[in-house]
């Protein structure tokens, strides 16, 4: 009996050792999914936790309910405090996002209007804005300073055929988090001010005007 459970012991230690990064990876994207309310998937190049590094390569997030595509993100780089991953606190020092696609795709059905973000239904819905408590029982997180570099967005309309394409802003953020605090700003107040930088770098007045009187005069 004792040989046996040495032997399950032992089993169970290789299998961690050498498939850490995609346990790793299920357990992170489970809580990425879980916060983000998206489908998440990367590829991880680079895993120390020892450290508290680790890189992600071709990273998505698409939204649960119809799969459409919302980011695409070629290179990620965090640098994370080791310790707060045991408390329910996650301190992240830095995350680096490098070349990120956003993907805002409109769609015109019998006169209906939908969005690969769900912002229409939102509106429609006149949904009050959403208040963030801080959570007591989940974890949550805190990050230091949140890179954005040489983002692109690529939109599409039901009025053109074409895909728009714009360049983003370089966004740095500092103390971004999941709950709203008075040291934290909440991640989706990130995604908010993604959205508002993209309309205002439109040039095309017909998409500009399709914008407006779909989303922001409801």
């Amino acid at each position: 009996m004792k040989k046996l459970a040495i032997t399950f012991l032992v089993t169970i230690l290789i299998i961690i050792v050498f498939n850490y990064k995609n346990i790793f990876k299920y357990f992170l994207v489970k809580e990425i999914n879980k916060i983000t309310k998206l489908d998440a998937n990367f590829k991880i190049e680079k895993l120390n936790i020892l450290d508290g590094k680790f890189i992600f390569r071709d990273m998505s997030l698409s939204n649960i309910k119809n799969k459409d595509e919302i980011f695409k993100i070629p290179l990620v780089k965090i640098n994370f405090s080791v310790k707060s991953i045991f408390s329910d606190n996650v301190i992240i020092y830095d995350v680096d996002i490098f070349n990120p696609e956003f993907f805002f795709q409109i769609k015109e059905n019998k006169e209906k209007i939908s969005d690969n973000l769900n912002l229409i239904e939102k509106i429609s819905n006149n949904k009050e804005p959403e208040i963030y408590p801080v959570k007591k029982r989940d974890k949550n997180f805190i990050i230091y300073k949140l890179n954005f570099n040489n983002a692109i967005a690529r939109l599409k309309y039901p009025l053109s055929n074409n895909v728009y394409l714009t360049n983003l802003s370089d966004m740095r953020f500092n103390n971004i988090g999941n709950a709203n605090t008075k040291k934290t700003q909440h991640f989706k107040d990130v995604f908010d001010l993604i959205l508002k930088d993209l309309y205002f770098r439109i040039t095309d007045q017909n998409l500009k005007e399709f914008i407006s009187q779909n989303y922001l005069n409801k």
